[in-house]
């Protein structure tokens, strides 16, 4: 009798620690049973994913070929520049006049025979190279004043000092630049690149502080339809 009533004392103790908030609180692991697996991707997420991937490997060669593309076509233009730019040289140099020597004139003109001109093109072409295409414009630079010192005949002068211009700007030197393009209108003016190199001039005047000049250079390009003439009077409505 006195067993049962500790057995049931004993039983009702246990109910009452189970009962108890502290044991409610308490989380009861069952080791026996295994750890809950990690959450995977529903197959339409992995469907999701492997969509998303294939586009951005498509974008990337789209990329690639559109790069591809781009250098292509640039490399195009530059070669068809350097052509028209040789053209242009060679039309000048056929339609300017015979230099007859006036009497008493040392100086005689000097005719220029097929493989003289051959390589007086291939100079040419070899410093416009380093300039358009390697964009190496310290070597261009060298090679086109050695093209002016070693070809005193070449159809390409004037085109030869207007890139030393050009180089000379892009290097922040206004003054070898001014001299560039001051010897083409001094020497070549009917030359294809004297109305450029003129506008480049007054830009560099007008920059310089000498708005006077560069005002009356403006205005002399200002006048007739070529592309020289609008560009100098967008220039003096913008900036006189």
């Amino acid at each position: 009798m006195i067993k049962l009533s500790s057995a049931t004392a004993a039983l009702g103790a246990a109910a009452l620690l189970l009962s108890s908030p502290l044991m409610a609180q308490a989380r009861i692991v069952d080791i026996s049973q295994p750890a809950a697996p990690v959450a995977v991707p529903s197959g339409e997420q992995y469907y999701q994913l492997q969509v998303l991937q294939e586009e951005v490997r498509q974008l990337r060669g789209l990329v690639e070929e559109l790069s591809y593309t781009l250098n292509k076509v640039r490399l195009q233009q530059e070669g068809d520049y350097l052509n028209l730019d040789r053209r242009l040289a060679a039309l000048d140099s056929a339609a300017a006049p015979a230099v007859v020597p006036a009497e008493g004139d040392t100086v005689q003109p000097q005719l220029l025979d097929a493989d003289q001109l051959a390589a007086i093109d291939a100079d040419y072409s070899a410093a416009t190279d380093l300039l358009l295409k390697q964009r190496d414009i310290d070597a261009a630079a060298s090679a086109y004043q050695a093209h002016i010192d070693n070809y005193a005949n070449s159809p390409y002068l004037a085109n030869a000092w207007y890139w030393l211009g050009e180089i000379a700007l892009l290097r922040g030197q206004q003054q070898a630049a001014e001299n560039a393009f001051g010897t083409i209108l001094k020497r070549y003016g009917d030359h294809a690149k004297a109305l450029d190199a003129k506008f480049k001039l007054a830009k560099i005047y007008a920059e310089s502080g000498d708005r006077a000049l560069a005002e009356k250079l403006f205005k002399e390009l200002a006048n007739g339809d070529s592309g020289t003439a609008i560009k100098a009077r967008a220039y003096l409505r913008d900036n006189f």
